[in-house]
């Protein structure tokens, strides 16, 4: 459903080799999706290494917004948030076996990542790159 195309590409080779884990982990949603195996101890593997992977991406990228003195750190900053506060609102036990929910959170994770990739991650990466 996704992967990795070098138009994602924010020129920075450390962030790059990072979204490329974070697809590869949404594409283990994007599987349990089209297989319908929507097995709670499954699923739960999968969004603990979600969650526990874009706090490890996050703080990366943060330190590194930090070391450069990046002027934009605070809009990026709220685009961290506004995933990681989705993340905890999502509550794989009410939606056992519920493949409306994992489909519109599945979405949710791509438009996500690829707006953030290709609109704010680009500019923070331009912006390192121009250094």
């Amino acid at each position: 459903m996704i992967e990795w195309d070098d138009k994602f590409s924010v020129l920075n080779d450390e962030i790059d080799e990072q979204h490329k884990k974070l697809i590869l982990i949404i594409e283990k949603v994007a599987t349990i999706v089209s297989q319908k195996n929507f097995e709670l101890s499954k699923v739960l593997e999968v969004v603990d290494e979600l969650d526990n992977y874009v706090d490890e991406h996050f703080s990366s990228e943060e330190a590194l917004m930090v070391k450069y003195d990046y002027p934009y750190m605070d809009f990026q900053l709220k685009e961290h948030d506004k995933l990681r506060k989705k993340l905890e609102e999502l509550n794989v036990f009410n939606h056992e076996n519920d493949p409306k929910f994992f489909n519109e959170m599945l979405h949710y994770l791509i438009d996500w990542l690829l707006d953030h990739i290709l609109k704010t991650d680009k500019k923070l990466g331009l912006y390192i790159k121009s250094l």
